[in-house]
């Protein structure tokens, strides 16, 4: 997995005085390993004869072969040429292949130095004599400043991003660092109302389109960038603070901003009046959409027959999302996992560099995507955490973690990544730059800090551990370590995101000490089921709390959002059928049994290679206009009469205003088209007040309305019969 930066060349061992034969007209570089800023010292003797154009060059290369290297001043001549060059942080040294900035934080990623030879003559050799490479001196100490090199507009609109980037001087060796260097940018707009955001380190980065994946190439001035988005209309001062580890600081007054438009940021929190939802500026956010946790999934393709996507990375997205969002869609979950973007992985892999070095490539990219989703009106469920990376056993990718000891890294257990200092002060150091990074952004619906923690060693551990007292030690961790990482996201996150996890299974799975912390904001779950349980409705429905079941161990209880974020058949998928029922009903049940969004399917490309979007944009049709909440709704049952047994209803319902909906539970089990439910009379309700009413009557494969009426009740039993439908229908039924 290794990427090479420079032209095509000879490589030549070098053994001290050896014969170095040149491949001219071809460039042949020889190298020694070094760690680090250097000073590159031979002596370069050229026969008599020799071609008079003979050039050369020093150069030092990172881990994955990026490339920058110093010319010398003059062709070399005939004789012994004694060399001793600089390739230290401050030296002139030339980028090959690409535009990353040198810097001190590209010298520290130097693992190899030497020299390369050409010419245009064909032929010869040169002898190389005690080619070394010793450590470079530490830079000499300066006083330190903050070049400010873009500060914005002076004119923008509210909840719209604006960055200013800097160039500290000196240059942190360790960019990633926060203690190493810190920037703080200090906005004060109107009524008192401050925002401090940190900066992050970027390299710029261009991408080109090679038709099976998209190329990802430094290119331009690295810089730290601090982001930040007006809340309000009025005139916004700013201030740059920036500090770094010996104790040096500096600050910037930089030009006012004059912010316009409404006030508010369309970031997802809880809402502060009905937290069983979520809600952005006031409105309701209800997302609706799959889960796209990666561009292609193996397991998807092995078991519905769906085509593996190409992944073009960024451009995947933009076709993912265009498509979406065409559809009605507003949400989709991704993962930030090895195969797919991952800003950390083991360092011998491109385009990572181990634990606690971010991918320039991999963060560039997670930017373009979140821009692409927010252009769109797209949110995205974060997972910074796919359970695969901390276990031995489920989905098993301990074996390439960077802090396992067999790669490099320090650790021999993965549940100890939940538990040692040096594994926490790294995710620390992650959080940190995905909240700098990316915590402006309206796109991220939240932080997910696992998929599926219970499937991780330590959830192993906790949940299936033969002794009672490690399982207990092991359950009091997961429930400290989320109460720890929660209130650090919570700490340094200025844009108050909700933070969660997710178990797998279903309802009954998540450790409901977990759950209950304050700090996570919202609960994740699983709701697959296999073909002798419970129905999908059954699960969806008990997920939070059934009518029928009142002492159910749903997860309403907790009084939090409750989000299905993978479903469809079980995890190994089901029968195409079963699995169109899946979708077809997820979203309705959701709605009505109060889930805080539409459950997200698991087959993205089964979903996507067929054209099957039209239940997102049936669900979004429903629920333009609509407000779910109210600390008085609930889901009800509600009695329908169509055959014994075979509908299925229920319906969010609080004064003044219902939403329901009706299934057919014979086409719920066998899928296909169903058989036509004529005259299916529902009951609202044995004691209605009086009053006048109405119904309308949808087609919940459509979006559209079958029926409208109005009602003059007189009070009591209400009593309604539906029109006609297959499959399944919903209602709204409100007083005038």
């Amino acid at each position: 997995m290794l990427r090479r930066w420079a032209l095509p060349v000879l490589l030549a061992a070098c053994l001290p005085g050896q014969e170095v034969v040149l491949a001219a007209p071809l460039a042949t570089r020889i190298g020694v390993d070094q760690a680090g800023p250097c000073i590159l010292r031979a002596t370069i003797i050229v026969p008599d004869g020799a071609a008079p154009d003979l050039g050369a060059a020093a150069w030092v290369a990172d881990r994955h072969g990026r490339w920058w290297q110093r010319q010398l001043d003059a062709p070399l001549r005939s004789g012994a040429n004694a060399i001793a060059i600089s390739l230290d942080a401050e030296a002139a040294l030339q980028a090959q292949g690409h535009l990353a900035t040198w810097n001190a934080s590209s010298a520290a990623e130097v693992r190899r130095a030497g020299l390369v030879f050409w010419s245009a003559r064909p032929g010869g050799s040169v002898r190389i004599d005690g080619l070394r490479a010793e450590p470079a001196a530490p830079p000499p100490k300066r006083r330190p400043r903050l070049i400010v090199t873009e500060v914005g507009l002076p004119t923008v609109e509210t909840a719209k991003r604006w960055e200013v980037r800097a160039i500290p001087e000196p240059w942190p060796a360790d960019p990633w660092d926060p203690d190493a260097f810190a920037l703080r940018l200090l906005s004060d707009g109107p009524d008192s109302a401050r925002l401090a955001t940190t900066g992050f380190h970027d390299q710029p980065m261009r991408a080109w389109d090679r038709g099976d994946r998209e190329e990802v190439q430094p290119w331009g001035q690295a810089a730290f960038a601090v982001r930040t988005r007006a809340t309000a209309p009025g005139t916004w001062t700013l201030r740059l603070e920036a500090s770094w580890k010996d104790g040096g600081s500096a600050a910037a007054g930089l030009p006012a901003v004059q912010a316009r438009g409404p006030a508010g940021d369309r970031i997802v929190r809880v809402d502060a009046g009905d937290p069983r939802f979520l809600s952005a500026d006031g409105r309701l956010a209800w997302p609706i959409g799959p889960n796209l946790h990666s561009v292609w999934d193996l397991r998807g393709a092995e078991r519905t027959g769906a085509r593996l996507t190409p992944n073009r990375g960024t451009l995947s997205y933009r076709a993912w999302f265009d498509r979406l969002a065409a559809a009605g869609a507003d949400a989709c979950e991704i993962w930030l996992c090895s195969w797919n973007l991952a800003l950390e992985w083991r360092g011998d892999w491109y385009p990572w560099r181990g634990v606690g070095w971010m991918s320039e490539e991999r963060a560039w990219q997670l930017d373009r995507v979140l821009d692409l989703a927010e252009s769109r009106g797209i949110r995205v469920n974060l997972v910074v955490s796919n359970h695969g990376q901390a276990s031995q056993r489920v989905d098993a990718e301990w074996d390439n973690h960077p802090a396992n000891r067999a790669n490099g890294g320090w650790l021999d257990d993965a549940a100890d990544w939940f538990s040692d200092g040096r594994a926490l002060a790294a995710q620390e150091r992650a959080r940190r730059h995905l909240i700098a990074r990316y915590g402006d952004s309206p796109a991220v619906l939240g932080w997910k800090l696992w998929s599926e923690v219970n499937l991780t060693e330590l959830g192993h551990l906790a949940g299936r551990n033969e002794d009672p007292e490690r399982r207990e030690r092991a359950r009091e961790r997961m429930v400290s370590w989320h109460r720890e990482a929660a209130a650090r996201w919570a700490a340094l996150d200025p844009w108050r995101h909700p933070t969660t996890t997710h178990w797998a299974g279903n309802y009954r799975s998540p450790d409901r000490r977990v759950a209950a912390l304050p700090g996570l904001g919202y609960l994740c779950i699983d709701a697959y089921h296999g073909p002798d349980g419970p129905p999908l409705w059954t699960w969806l429905n008990r997920s939070t709390a059934d009518p029928q079941r009142p002492a159910d161990d749903g997860l309403a209880g907790l009084g939090k959002p409750v989000l299905v974020t993978e479903y469809g058949g079980n995890w190994d998928a089901a029968p195409e059928p079963q699995l169109e029922v899946a979708l077809a009903i997820g979203g309705w049940v959701g709605l009505v049994s109060g889930h805080a969004g539409a459950p997200m399917l698991w087959w993205h490309e089964w979903l996507d290679q067929g054209g099957r979007f039209g239940q997102y944009r049936a669900l979004a049709r429903f629920l333009a206009g609509e407000d779910l909440r109210d600390p008085a709704r609930r889901c009800i049952l509600i009695g329908a009469n169509a055959g014994q047994g075979r509908l299925w209803a229920r319906a969010w319902a609080g004064p003044g205003r219902m939403l329901g909906y009706l299934l057919d539970q014979e086409w719920g089990r066998s899928g296909g088209d169903g058989t036509t439910i004529a005259d299916a009379r529902i009951v609202v309700g044995e004691s209605v007040q009086p009053g006048a009413m109405r119904v309308s009557w949808w087609d919940a494969d459509a979006g559209s309305v079958l029926a409208d009426a109005a009602i003059a009740h007189a009070g009591g039993r209400l009593s309604v019969t539906a029109p006609a439908f297959r499959r399944h229908l919903a209602f709204k039924l409100w007083r005038e």
